[in-house]
């Protein structure tokens, strides 16, 4: 009999042990909600500030730039500050032959312009005479002392005469311009002619366009220029603009005229508005060697801009709002994980889970939109690990 009682104890205390063993312990989990609140759905990417109207100052002419006294952040006035002065190339030096071939036509030209005056001179002098007697032939003719066809013989050659001078006028103008042509070749032979300009005339200055600073000198020491050499770069540091280049599959989902956010420049987020979207891509390698589509979005600052900060060419990250929503449901992001075709969660009901399919709309990484399955204040299991399935018992974290 003691042995029978011995035995039932061992056997009861066993299967004790073997009950606390395999019972079923709950699940301790990560708990959410559905609750209804705003939804927004940025696009997010880095770009950069840049001017919107840039200003690449140019040397017009061939010559000796002096020395560029601006340097960068310097404030120019347009119109009044001085970019640049630019000597002109002195003309070549010529040899005794040339010269004097040269100088003869300068005096061919000179006795071109001296006859040419003549000629005006003898055409003034016919048109007086044409007029006086024009006047005569109409006094005879309001006397009836005089007939209609020599009236009109003298306004005939009063016209006549009127176009010999305004012809002799033109040619005074031409000889003029030859004898400027011709004396050109003397200028640095003969710097002493009274055709030789100043060299104070002879200088270019170069002026700012607008008001605004100096962005970069390509030039500072003096030396020769060719035409078209880069001297400064000048902006108005007001007039900032933003440009990213996002992926072409997400510049689709952007419209002109959508808000954005410009952040991570160092000072507080800024607002700004989308205002083109280049109709032309490009190909650009990415840090992974992947060839990628990307296109150029501009923005605009709409917050007055911190321009003693922020400057031109400074990196920036932009967050373009594509969709937002101030009364949804929503889901944590962390609840979802994929079932068959479709988005499933984990609903939590008097302490343990049901797998429960859900229709899921606008994402932006921490909440979903949730168009069907779930109601508002329902909890779900979030982060679900590989112990979580479907009628197991759960205990909050």
């Amino acid at each position: 009999m003691k042995k029978l009682i011995i035995a039932i104890i061992v056997v009861g205390a066993v299967g004790a042990l073997l009950w606390f063993a395999f019972r079923p312990v709950p699940v301790v989990v990560d708990i959410g909600h559905v609750a209804r609140g705003s939804l927004e759905v940025t696009l997010d990417h880095e770009g950069r500030t840049r001017v919107r109207d840039r200003y690449v100052i140019r040397a017009p002419i061939a010559g000796t730039l002096r020395r560029i006294l601006l340097d960068p952040g310097d404030e120019v006035r347009a119109g009044e500050s001085e970019l640049a002065i630019i000597d002109p190339l002195e003309p070549a030096l010529l040899d005794e032959r040339a010269v004097a071939s040269a100088e003869a036509r300068v005096r061919t030209a000179r006795a071109g312009l001296e006859r040419a005056g003549r000629m005006r001179d003898k055409a003034r002098e016919q048109v007086r005479l044409a007029r006086t007697q024009f006047a005569r032939e109409q006094t005879l003719q309001a006397k009836q002392s005089s007939s209609l066809e020599a009236l009109d013989r003298a306004e005939r050659d009063l016209r006549l005469w009127e176009g010999e001078l305004r012809s002799a006028e033109a040619g005074v103008k031409v000889a003029a311009f030859e004898l400027a042509v011709n004396s050109a070749a003397l200028l640095r032979t003969r710097p002493d002619d009274e055709n030789y300009p100043a060299e104070v005339n002879r200088r270019i200055l170069l002026t700012a366009p607008i008001d605004g600073h100096v962005f970069r000198t390509h030039r500072k020491s003096s030396g020769p220029v060719a035409p078209g050499d880069a001297l400064l770069d000048l902006g108005d540091i007001s007039s900032l603009e933003i440009v990213a280049d996002y992926l072409s599959t997400d510049a689709v989902q952007m419209r002109p005229g959508m808000r954005a956010r410009i952040w991570g420049w160092g000072g507080r987020a800024l607002s700004a508005r989308l205002r083109l979207i280049e109709p032309s891509g490009f190909t650009k390698i990415s840090a992974l060697g992947v060839e990628e589509q990307r296109v150029n979005v501009i923005l605009d600052l709409t917050d007055p801009s911190p321009s003693s900060a922020l400057g031109d060419g400074f990196r920036v990250e932009v967050s373009v709002i594509v969709f937002k929503k101030n009364d949804l449901l929503k889901i944590p992001e962390a609840a979802l994980f994929r079932h068959e075709a479709g988005w499933a969660v984990f609903l939590i009901t008097q302490q343990h889970t049901h797998l429960m399919p859900v229709e899921i709309g606008r994402r932006n990484g921490l909440f979903a939109q949730v168009l069907t399955g779930l109601s508002e204040g329902d909890a779900v299991v979030l982060h679900p690990s590989d112990a979580v399935m479907s009628g197991i018992e759960i205990r909050p974290r």
